[in-house]
């Protein structure tokens, strides 16, 4: 057995070759500062700045760049409070694996393999560094993401095929390798480019661009058409830069350009919650689609078992004969770190230390691991002068492999089997069969072809108890609209039962396996909806299960080995578990901590409360500012001034934009999180029409007042009428039923609102507001009339809304 590198020796190329970890190029805190003036709204107000300067507006030109700076360093304080969340969310996922260091098998991050350690590699696993093979057995490695080819690479101790390469994926076989070159020194360092971690938009996402572009296309449309009309209509007395800055400003006033920060807060904040119960997003974006979900697919061993297999019972046929069997076909290391499942862990904890030394001592000449599709694993020992063959796995598979059985007949078993199945107790059937040669002949054997003529041995049963959380988990689920449908290797009977214990199914009959779905045809798409329990389904059955779904639902399904990758791909979300198969992790969007439901339930309401609160500023905002721009566009047409100044228009913008952006941390409704919601644009449109008109009649309504008391006197209580009825819009919107009542406003919407509308009422009565944004002292009587008619507006805003959810929803 190889020895491997001592602590000193790990130590020393630790020092010379650096940590395995690519190096690329990092992210730092001035490069999301500069991007915040990529922005092309900010080259529109920087434009206007340059024009106010050239015509001598130097104030005006002043504050629209400190209206610039507060609103980059705004961006720059969220985006790199969400870059620092993501990678705090990175230190949670760690990738390990085996190697020998003085001696022993140890379980190490992937991060401290240093050149010339011995790893062991099993299938699923990805090649930590680059290596080259010194023991191998039917090795099949995916290199697709070196050279494209997407057929597997068979793989030796000998020629050019003793190489395997860091980030390539170990399909089938296992290995013992030595460490040739890790971190930037491996191939795929060469070409880290590959490696980079790609940021896909969500759904979600990719609507609100395509929203943004369609309201940047209104507004210029309407722009250019004012324009149109001031041009030919006032002749020589068109001031067109006047009107330029006025348009810029009403644009950035309209257009919602606070909403990738107010989902980038949304999401990153979002992220935090969940790592706190133990879920981390692979990208940020993920979480939307989390929860997007309404039918999650999941193993009910660890989610909704707690995955502590005890032995329960043991039905042999010879003098402890079953255990030591059973023993035999395990995983020999004891430690659980080290990958041994939780029915060897079982085992070996029953058995004897006398029993435990004496398997230690047997020889080990091959095996072939579980496989999902044979439900079973071999292994090939030198028990004393012979060779025997042990095979463990599902009882209804192995009991057809023999041939001998003694103190039970076949019927007798299959009886036993069937009771404690009903029980929810989980059965294991041993067989074995004795083979001649010497130990060069036994090591040329073929496994596969040996299972048959077995000799029954008996039955090792384990309870897994169920979680004390699995049936709140499976209530919540239900007040979400989450279907949770459990699909099992196990049997028929130990799925039935745990699913009627949690309350997924009303009997533990209403079970189907995946043999039984195979064969119904068309059938099985209506069978998959109506089944919330699947048992004895196979890696390609599983895949047919979540595909069928996917139909007419989104998707998530959590699994953790290399035989669920198939059904991971082609979930909608792929969730899996940090100790799960490397292949595993590379394909899921979400990464569990902590492996139960309940855990991936409080995720799918967090996914909600992100889009309640994303869509809520949406509608919110045009609302608002459709009634704004409109009213201002036909104001401008109708009077020989400017009904609100660009700088007033850009203040009003300014002060609001605080608390739109804090409605990414605001509470919600609990009956917001009731179904998944999509985008749905009809209703952005047909809504924010609706209430953006009844803005728009009461800013006329502003106009119609205060038109006569003169231009300064009008400008100012528009603007302070816009400030008001803007912040009353967030409440007014929060919900869809009256704003009084359910969840309360977050502290942070709360704070900045009772903070900015006493200060923007302020404003006129401050001298140095008066003189920069030409506010004028209100009496009391026009203050009163306003504040009347923004209080009126908050009524007909939520009985126009009140009115209109009814219908809609209705419809």
């Amino acid at each position: 057995m190889q020895k491997g590198l001592t602590n000193a020796e790990v130590k020393e190329r630790c020092l010379r070759f650096g940590l395995n970890q690519l190096t690329s190029k990092e992210i730092r805190w001035y490069h999301i500062a500069l991007s915040q003036f990529k922005n092309p709204f900010i080259f529109l107000l920087a434009a206007a700045a340059g024009a106010s300067f050239v015509l001598g507006e130097e104030i005006d030109g002043v504050f629209i760049i400190i209206f610039i700076l507060t609103n980059a360093i705004l961006g720059f304080w969220q985006e790199n409070h969400s870059a620092h969340a993501l990678r705090d969310l990175k230190k949670y996922i760690t990738e390990k694996t085996h190697v020998i260091r003085e001696g022993k098998e140890v379980f190490i991050d992937v991060i401290d393999l240093v050149v010339d350690d011995i790893v062991m590699l099993q299938a699923g696993d990805k090649i930590p560094a680059d290596i080259k093979f010194l023991e191998s057995r039917g090795l099949l490695v995916d290199e697709s993401i070196l050279t494209g080819e997407s057929a597997p690479a068979a793989k030796s101790t000998e020629g050019e095929n003793n190489l395997g390469f860091s980030g390539t994926l170990l399909v089938s076989g296992n290995a013992t390798a030595i460490v040739l070159a890790t971190g930037n020194n491996t191939e795929i360092g060469k070409i880290a480019k590959l490696t980079l971690e790609t940021v896909s938009d969500s759904a979600f996402q990719r609507e609100m661009k395509s929203f943004s572009s369609f309201i940047l296309r209104l507004v210029v449309i309407s722009i250019l058409a004012l324009f149109l009309f001031k041009f030919f209509t006032r002749g020589a007395g068109f001031n067109f830069v006047e009107f330029i800055i006025f348009a810029i400003a009403l644009s950035v006033g309209v257009i919602p350009e606070a909403l990738p920060l107010v989902i980038t807060t949304a999401l990153s904040r979002g992220a935090l919650q969940l790592a706190k119960k133990h879920v981390v997003p692979k990208r940020l974006s993920a979480i939307e689609d989390l929860g997007n979900i309404d039918i999650l697919c999941t193993d009910k061993t660890g989610t909704i078992t707690e995955n502590e297999m005890k032995m329960d019972d043991i039905l042999e046929t010879k003098k402890d004969g079953t255990l030591r069997y059973a023993l035999l076909a395990s995983n020999y290391e004891e430690k659980k770190e080290t990958g041994q499942n939780s029915f060897d862990t079982a085992l070996w904890d029953h058995a004897t230390h006398n029993l435990q030394t004496e398997v230690k001592r047997i020889k080990k000449i091959a095996e072939m691991p579980f496989d999902p599709e044979r439900r079973r694993n071999s292994v090939l020992v030198q028990d004393g002068e012979q060779g025997k063959l042990v095979v463990r796995g599902a009882p209804e598979e192995l009991i057809n492999l023999c041939s001998e059985f003694e103190d039970y007949n076949k019927k007798e078993i299959l009886e036993k089997i069937k009771a404690y199945g009903l029980e929810g107790k989980r059965v294991l059937a041993i067989a074995f069969k004795e083979i001649a040669g010497s130990l060069a002949d036994l090591e040329k054997i073929d496994l596969k072809k040996e299972e048959n003529k077995l000799t029954f041995v008996g039955l090792a049963v384990f309870a897994d108890p169920l979680k004390s959380s699995a049936m709140k988990a499976i209530k919540e689920a239900g007040h979400l609209g989450v279907q949770v449908k459990i699909i099992s290797g196990d049997s028929k009977e130990v799925t039935g039962s745990v699913a009627y214990k949690i309350g997924l199914i009303s009997s533990p009959e209403k079970v189907i396996t995946g043999s039984e779905l195979e064969q119904m045809g068309e059938e099985a798409h209506q069978a998959v909806l109506e089944y919330h329990a699947f048992a004895r389904v196979s890696p390609v059955q599983k895949f047919n299960i979540i595909n069928l779904l996917k139909g007419k639902h989104f998707v998530g399904f959590l699994g953790e080995g290399f035989n669920d990758l198939p059904a991971l791909k082609t979930a909608s979300v792929a969730l899996v578990v940090n100790n799960a198969s490397d292949i595993a992790k590379d394909t899921a969007d979400i990464i569990l901590l902590n492996k139960s439901l309940m855990v991936i339930i409080d995720g799918i309401k967090e996914g909600r409360r992100i889009f309640v609160n994303s869509f809520k500023y949406i509608k919110t905002t045009l609302a608002g500012n459709f009634g704004n721009f409109y009213a201002l566009v036909f104001a401008s047409l109708l009077v020989p001034f400017l009904p609100m100044l660009p700088l007033q228009i850009l203040l009003l913008n300014f002060l609001t934009d605080f608390p739109m952006i804090a409605i990414g941390t605001d509470n919600v409704d609990l009956k917001e999180l009731r179904k998944p919601k999509g985008f749905q644009i009809k209703e952005v449109v047909l809504l924010c029409t609706i209430l953006g008109l009844v803005s728009t009649g009461f800013d006329f309504a502003f106009f119609g007042y205060f038109y006569r008391f003169g231009e300064q006197n009008l400008q100012t209580m528009w603007f302070i009428g816009s400030v008001l009825t803007e912040f009353l819009l967030i409440f007014s919107m929060r919900r869809q039923g009256f704003f009084l009542k359910g969840a309360r406003p977050g502290k942070w919407i709360l704070g900045l609102t009772v903070f900015l509308v006493p200060f923007s009422l302020a404003l006129p009565y401050i001298r140095i507001a008066r003189e920069i944004f030409s506010f004028k002292v209100q009496p009391l009587s026009s203050m009163v009339v306003g504040l009347i008619l923004v209080v009126a507006y908050l009524a007909v805003n939520e009985i126009v809304k009140l009115l209109y959810y009814r219908r809609f929803a209705k419809r």
